[in-house]
């Protein structure tokens, strides 16, 4: 990669890359500059860089996109919880668990809220995921999942529906 070849250290290679991405957006070829998969160390420390005397300037993190799932580890919800704090988007990446949420020991759970919202648990856990403030973006090729995946946005899970989803 280049930063191997400029032998800069991972932190300097996001610093520089971040100071990229700022200029880009600057000079106005993006909008928004976001990350993927940042932990708290690496958001704590580029948000620590923009606002250096003389970093301020530079574009603030947007989005950090993240597996987010009912399901994630404690590192993945200490991730989501950094980004809610600081204003950072989360765009959620495997909200379906990949399909394993049926061998999930809740599943039964899952499938009486659905039921009761004459819904999917599909829907269920990508509306879950939205009323958590999290961005989904579920991938289909398929015309009826996609119009379903449209249908996450005419109803609204209970709080005692969120409880027991967590």
């Amino acid at each position: 990669s280049e930063c191997k070849s400029q032998e800069l250290s991972e932190i300097e290679c996001r610093r520089e890359t971040w100071l990229s991405l700022s200029e880009a957006r600057d000079v106005g070829l993006v909008r928004d500059v976001g990350v993927s998969n940042f932990d708290v160390d690496q958001l704590s420390e580029l948000r620590g860089d923009i606002e250096e005397e003389g970093y301020f300037s530079k574009a603030p993190i947007a989005a950090n996109q993240i597996r987010y799932n009912p399901w994630i580890s404690n590192r993945q919800e200490k991730i989501y919880q950094y980004c809610q704090q600081h204003g950072i988007a989360v765009i959620a990446y495997h909200s379906l668990a990949g399909g394993a949420f049926r061998k999930k020991a809740n599943f039964q759970t899952l499938q009486n809220i659905a039921q009761s919202h004459n819904k999917t648990v599909q829907q269920v856990l990508l509306r879950w995921a939205v009323q958590k403030n999290v961005v989904i973006i579920p991938g289909t090729g398929n015309p009826s999942h996609m119009r379903m995946n449209l249908e996450v946005y005419d109803f609204e899970l209970t709080e005692s529906d969120m409880a027991a989803i967590e």
